[in-house]
């Protein structure tokens, strides 16, 4: 036979497993935090902030794991814009897209990588051409290579790679003349 426990007693136990739950899901979020500071500090940035994000929205009232999220996804976010922007500069276009990419991929909507995807698009054209007119300059062909650079530099006139290509085509013109 059953015994029939006492309100109290049934309103106590109640309270000790809601209480043991918000331990166990504090303690979960708070393993979030750490372990999303633990990857980021490895070098795993996305995953250390899916992390972060996750303890931030187990626990919005919580700042510091809202301000650590948010400092750690805006110092990624720089960082790789940064390399983006040295890498296109630079022409190893592949590697700007890539760095482009994981700033999408950290923040969707993030307009600053959208616009440097475009841009790496159009740098890459640029460098196409004035290799197309590099190589018309080697075939001899320098009234051709000038045009082509030029054609360059009316779309980006502070581009420097068309502006030092151009300097030197028409210098070779110059001493083929």
């Amino acid at each position: 036979m059953r015994r029939a426990r006492s309100p109290v007693i049934r309103l106590a136990s109640a309270a000790a497993l809601a209480g043991l739950a918000a331990t166990f899901a504090g303690c979960a979020t708070s393993q979030a935090f750490r372990d999303g500071q633990a990857r980021i500090a490895d070098g795993d940035t996305e995953a250390g902030l899916a992390r972060l994000r996750q303890a931030s929205a187990q626990d919005p009232a919580n700042q510091e794991y809202r301000r650590t999220y948010f400092t750690q996804l805006e110092a990624a976010q720089n960082q790789l814009l940064r390399d983006a922007d040295f890498a296109l500069g630079i022409g190893a276009f592949d590697g700007a897209r890539a760095a482009f990419e994981k700033v999408l991929r950290i923040d969707r909507a993030n307009r600053r990588a959208l616009d440097g995807l475009a841009r790496v698009d159009l740098a890459e054209r640029r460098w196409k051409q004035l290799d197309d007119a590099a190589a018309q300059a080697r075939r001899g062909d320098l009234d051709a290579a000038v045009a082509q650079t030029r054609r360059v530099l009316s779309e980006a006139p502070t581009d420097r790679r068309a502006v030092l290509q151009l300097r030197q085509l028409v210098r070779q013109q110059a001493d083929a003349s």
